[in-house]
């Protein structure tokens, strides 16, 4: 609910196009410490109670943006939102060993599928929010409503889920984050060395993706808003038919996946991003913008899935949660507006271009509003060409 207009929020508190970037660059910066850590934690001392106390620690760190007097107050609560995102190596963990391999595509996308469901009219509620009280308090309760929603997720996690790898007994102390740090930088050649050909152009095109969203995602909603004349209530029930799209084409997706092959639907929605990109730029009007978002929303159905199955084929289920810490789910929506990085979940690998690309995404925008789109392409088409290039099944 919040995410989608957390840039509006940053204008409203005397913000500028830069100021946006900014923002979203200082949240990828503590994934360099807590990434590693999550993915120890996740392979040695248990993946459900890191999920569960994370989701607890994330809802707490909200409240910052709840009670922000400026926006730099933004920059302190989206650099500390990287600590909720140890939970990540754990959770995508527990996905891939929770899947067998045959079915993952369709597990995963049915547990998108399901999930989501709830949440599909959660933009347009909020921009009708927004609309109905101003930007300023509107998205400050929308962030609270968000650190209650966190918080009663980490409770039925810790309550209601099951450890798929007992904790080994090599627990963590505090005493061991350097330790841990070395050992996971200084062994980067090793990493790198256990990575076949797909891994590494997997993360190759995470990294192109996540620049993507860093780079158009917080102004899609400025450009509509700004540039297109539209109300935040219909920018939202834009969001909301492009994920009732989303979910729709997730299970039918996820078949495919299994059935033709996870290059293949990735190939498929590279190129429906591709086409959609330069579109929005071309586009009038609530009807225009609308085809172009159902066009990402589709795009992002087919690639998900395969790619997250994809990653979890290609590594050993006894270092995954490593593996995922430093790569990333393997799953990125190309193309996301909805705020966030356009997860579901990155790796430390990924997170300093991540930073650079959202620090040069705010002067971007003031150099010319098209500009962000049209960048976005080339690096949509550089992931396109990787994919036909190294990506095998």
């Amino acid at each position: 609910m919040a995410f989608p207009y957390l840039s509006l929020f940053i204008l409203a508190l005397g913000g500028k196009p830069e100021q946006i970037g900014m923002v979203a660059s200082l949240g990828p910066l503590l994934g360099l410490v807590v990434f590693p850590l999550g993915g120890y934690l996740a392979d040695h001392v248990g993946r459900v109670k890191l999920v569960g106390v994370m989701m607890i620690v994330a809802a707490a760190i909200e409240l910052l943006y709840v009670f922000a007097p400026t926006w730099q107050w933004l920059l302190l609560g989206s650099l500390l939102m990287g600590v909720g995102s140890m939970q990540f190596p754990a959770s995508s963990a527990l996905i891939a060993d929770s899947a067998l391999p045959k079915d993952r595509s369709r597990a995963i996308a049915i547990m998108n599928t399901v999930s989501s469901l709830p949440a599909m009219a959660a933009p347009w509620v909020a921009g009708l929010v927004v609309d109905g009280v101003g930007v300023d308090p509107g998205v400050r309760y929308l962030y609270g409503f968000m650190a209650l929603a966190n918080t009663i997720s980490g409770v039925i996690a810790l309550r209601w889920l099951r450890e798929t790898k007992p904790p080994t007994e090599n627990g963590f102390r505090l005493i061991m984050l350097p330790k841990l740090l070395r050992e996971t930088y200084g062994g980067l050649p090793r990493l790198f060395g256990a990575m076949s050909g797909t891994v590494r152009a997997m993360l190759a095109v995470a990294i192109l993706g996540f620049a993507v969203n860093a780079i158009a995602g917080p102004f899609w909603v400025v450009y509509a808003v700004e540039r297109l004349g539209l109300s935040a209530t219909e920018w939202g029930s834009i969001l909301l038919l492009e994920t009732a799209v989303r979910n729709v084409a997730l299970m039918p997706a996820g078949v495919l996946g299994d059935r033709l092959g996870r290059s293949r639907c990735m190939i498929a929605s590279m190129v429906m991003v591709g086409a959609a990109l330069p579109l929005f730029i071309a586009v009038q009007g609530y009807w225009g913008v609308l085809l172009v978002r159902l066009m990402i929303g589709v795009a992002n159905a087919l690639f998900v899935p395969s790619s997250i199955a994809l990653l979890a084929d290609s590594v050993p289920r006894a270092i995954r949660g490593r593996m995922i810490a430093a790569i990333g789910q393997g799953g990125v929506m190309m193309g996301s507006s909805a705020g966030g990085t356009g997860g579901p979940a990155l790796g430390y690998l990924v997170t300093l271009p991540l930073m650079a690309s959202s620090l040069a995404a705010g002067y971007i925008y003031s150099a010319g509003p098209a500009l962000p789109w049209l960048v976005s392409l080339g690096l949509v088409a550089a992931a396109l060409g990787l994919t036909l290039g190294w990506l095998r099944d």
